[in-house]
């Protein structure tokens, strides 16, 4: 009996960090986290089918040494996807019914 299944999610993620490399790397770790939640048994492997920017924003605030010395401006990018994904998975408690 074959446990081994498919199935495509559809997932609305964010991400945020200095460089767009570290905000794509949270907005797909959060995508585990929540196909994890949508699916019964154990992830084997994830591909991306579609991936939608929604939204980019940039963020950007002051930081001073003691509140007074040494202005500097900390910018922060915050990406909004919309992401489909081909979730393979085995399920072992389809195939025990």
């Amino acid at each position: 009996m074959n446990v081994l299944s498919t199935k495509v999610i559809e997932c609305q993620v964010e991400g945020s960090g200095e460089k767009q490399a570290d905000a794509l790397e949270a907005a797909f770790q959060q995508l585990r986290v929540e196909v994890a939640k949508k699916v019964q048994g154990s992830i084997i492997s994830m591909n991306a089918i579609e991936v939608e920017l929604l939204n980019k924003a940039e963020k950007s605030r002051k930081e001073r040494f003691l509140y007074l010395l040494f202005p500097r401006e900390i910018k922060t990018l915050v990406l909004k996807l919309n992401i489909k994904v081909e979730v393979r998975y085995i399920n072992l408690e389809e195939g025990l019914s």
